[in-house]
């Protein structure tokens, strides 16, 4: 009983020193580096890394192996209740939708003095809806030729650009509830997720976009939301330090 006492003492000591120097760690490493940024930048270089080998081989192949055979499948099971599902819910991953509704909800978040978040929600969208029309004239991929599109759109294929809007526009509000409202997280989770796999399906049935175009919109707007929700935390983070020190 004795050598049980003197062992929890000593981890408890152990624990003690570990935390400790944990807390020195964190001072002496510049601006706070935080866990969480180094989260976001292993899962942020992992998607360029990914977004690189996927143009690429785009650029030599032409298509994935999964690109025609997805196309045929929803080509066959074409109905007019999904034609009709498809053309509408399209609509939700447009600029002419997203762009009002982002501006809406940054100055809703500026009313009450949620800056950082506001500033994420207009350069989280805006930013990743040029970064996609900027690598679309830089792989100039044609659109689908496979099966006749249900509706006509003009400009390259590579990456979809109603995924990556609305796609960025779902992880950046994601990211503002789970800060702001935590525990309505979950729920946005699910909506936001919903609403995301709606609009990539859409651009797939209506034979506008390739399957790696929708994979291709997905890692633009991740790479680009967590990489401006990096930067502005990390601003913030300096400007508090400097106030603290001087």
């Amino acid at each position: 009983m004795e050598n049980i006492y003197w062992v929890l003492l000593y981890l408890l000591n152990s624990e003690i020193l570990v935390k400790k120097q944990i807390q020195s760690w964190h001072k002496s490493v510049p601006y706070n580096f935080s866990i969480t940024t180094l989260r976001y930048s292993i899962v942020i270089a992992g998607g360029i890394l990914s977004f690189i080998m996927l143009a690429q081989h785009l650029h030599q192949h032409g298509e994935l192996w999964f690109d025609a055979p997805a196309l045929n499948f929803l080509a066959e099971h074409r109905t007019l209740l999904l034609d009709n599902f498809f053309l509408w819910i399209t609509w939700a991953g447009s600029s002419f939708l997203l762009l009002p509704i982002s501006i809406g909800i940054a100055i809703i978040l500026i009313r009450y003095r949620y800056y950082p978040a506001a500033l994420l929600m207009g350069l989280g969208f805006s930013g990743a809806s040029l970064m996609t029309k900027m690598i679309k004239t830089l792989m100039v991929r044609e659109r689908p030729v496979l099966f006749p599109p249900l509706e006509i759109y003009g400009g390259f294929s590579f990456p979809s650009g109603h995924t990556t809007q609305v796609a960025a526009f779902a992880l950046s509000v994601f990211l503002i509830i789970s800060r702001i409202w935590p525990r309505w997280q979950w729920p946005a989770a699910i909506l936001l997720t919903a609403l995301v796999l709606c609009v990539s399906t859409s651009r797939l049935y209506l034979q506008v976009h390739y399957p790696s175009d929708i994979l291709g919109g997905c890692l633009v707007a991740l790479i680009w939301v967590l990489s401006i929700d990096i930067l502005i935390r990390t601003t913030i983070r300096i400007g508090t330090l400097k106030k603290s020190g001087g």
